[in-house]
């Protein structure tokens, strides 16, 4: 939230910087507001992430619940900023393909790095009837490839049916709504017929001691679960048989399992107990291996670390279940 760092010093932004780094963070979403000291707040992160010769990257979550959008020139004054802080080092890019060739030229393959722009709201945004996908063609006519993945308060069909739209953030599925256990239900209709995979954990079991830490073990310590979540999307179309999972969360036989798969279940989640050692998986139908991954390793007593970490780790797999 750049709206947050106004006190903000250079030496603040490198502070940032470097134990975002440390944590394993790859990038940064700087949410931008309309006050100038905010891009100017922007550029002076963007500068320090381009001098650091790589580590984190950054990319603009424009906020349009507070930008204006009505006029082309407001539309024109955002991206004259995206331009800049897209076109310097430490923008984050992705090689990946446009959704659609609706903007992009079929000349824009694969490979062609794009510079990776969000959005916190902002689906009604008119830009004096240009709209996002003028705004769009305005990038392409300064050269500059944009993979737009947007955070629209609209309903998930109208947000998939937008053709400029690469990707798009699902806002509110990260905590619950009301007062009641999160779920996947708002996830759903965007992740119909995409095969995915992912693990997420912590790699220091609670019992971990790390005596160099000066601030201490966390609070609470014993309140957490040494578990993996683990998530797999099988595609809406696919009906298999005898299909399974092989998790191996750790060193030892008890941290070794195999779990049946529901072959005409699309989303399936479950938690499978770790201790100290690699972690990996197989997805397989029968004996055929369709899909295997290996995560961060979970700290061993003994290792070399010197501080804590209860962050969870994350790992995603494309899934080869088609």
């Amino acid at each position: 939230m750049l709206g947050n760092t106004y006190p903000y010093t250079e030496a603040d932004w490198e502070t940032n910087l470097e134990l975002a780094e440390e944590t394993g963070i790859d990038a940064f979403g700087l949410n931008l507001g309309p006050e100038r000291w905010q891009a100017d707040q922007a550029r002076t992160a963007y500068r320090l992430s381009s001098d650091s010769g790589g580590g984190i990257k950054l990319f603009l979550s424009l906020d349009m619940n507070v930008l204006p959008s009505s006029s082309r020139e407001d539309m024109l004054k955002i991206i004259d900023l995206v331009e800049e802080l897209g076109r310097m080092p430490g923008q984050l890019k992705v090689a990946l393909p446009h959704a659609t060739d609706r903007i992009w030229s079929d000349d824009d393959v694969q490979e062609t790095e794009k510079v990776v722009l969000s959005t916190f709201g902002g689906g009604e945004a008119n830009f004096g009837g240009a709209g996002w996908e003028g705004f769009l063609r305005e990038c392409k006519i300064r050269g500059l490839n944009i993979y737009f993945i947007p955070a629209f308060f609209l309903p998930p069909e109208r947000i998939l049916a937008m053709p400029y739209v690469d990707a798009t953030f699902n806002w509110n599925s990260g905590w619950p709504l009301e007062n009641d256990t999160i779920s996947t239900k708002s996830d759903e209709v965007y992740i119909r017929n995409v095969p995915q995979s992912w693990l997420t954990y912590r790699t220091h079991p609670k019992a971990l001691v790390v005596p160099s830490d000066p601030i201490g073990r966390p609070n609470n310590a014993d309140w957490a679960q040494d578990v993996i979540s683990v998530a797999v999307l099988l595609p809406e179309t696919k009906t298999m048989n005898s299909m399974t999972i092989e998790m191996e969360a750790g060193d030892g036989e008890e941290f070794r399992s195999t779990l049946q798969l529901n072959p005409t279940a699309q989303l399936q989640t479950f938690v499978v107990p770790f201790g100290p050692g690699e972690v990996s998986f197989k997805i397989k139908e029968g004996p055929v291996t369709l899909l295997e991954g290996k995560g961060a390793e979970i700290a061993r007593a003994g290792s070399d670390l010197e501080i804590f970490n209860f962050n969870a780790w994350s790992g995603y797999w494309n899934s080869k279940v088609v």
